[in-house]
């Protein structure tokens, strides 16, 4: 019991230690993304990483590939008659949706991506407005 107690009166201590400053400044720094997420990791930590979310983005669409099928040979042959797809029929079906129903930049004239877009939407919107009407004199 004694050793609990003695663990608890420490943590009191540490939490005690720490300044509202201290807490605030990690705090924002974690916000941030802080300065040392990926900085601080190694070039072979990196590149495990890397690799990990690559399988992670294979299985994704595997996964994928094997829900759409499931849901295509359940429904579809029942509903409109039409015949069962195999795995490579069902990837070939996503690949030509993906081609044809992804939006593949700008629209007509402007050739700015939507970052962009959005980054001067907010920088207009944090700016004050100006009010440019002529005032009704009464």
């Amino acid at each position: 019991m004694s050793d609990k107690e003695d663990l608890g009166k420490r943590l009191e201590r540490e939490f005690e230690s720490v300044t509202e400053e201290q807490l605030e400044k990690e705090f924002n720094q974690a916000c941030k993304g802080g300065p040392g997420w990926w900085e601080d990791r190694s070039l072979p930590a990196k590149i495990i990483m890397g690799i990990g979310f690559g399988i992670l983005g294979v299985v994704f669409i595997i996964l994928m590939i094997f829900l759409v099928m499931t849901v295509w040979n359940r429904v579809m042959p029942a509903v409109f008659n039409l015949p069962q797809v195999t795995y490579w029929q069902t990837m070939g079906l996503l690949f030509l949706s993906f081609v044809f129903f992804h939006r593949t930049g700008g629209s007509g004239d402007s050739k700015k991506t939507d970052r962009k877009r959005k980054m001067e939407l907010r920088k207009y919107m944090d700016e004050p407005p100006v009010d440019d009407a002529p005032k009704a004199e009464m």
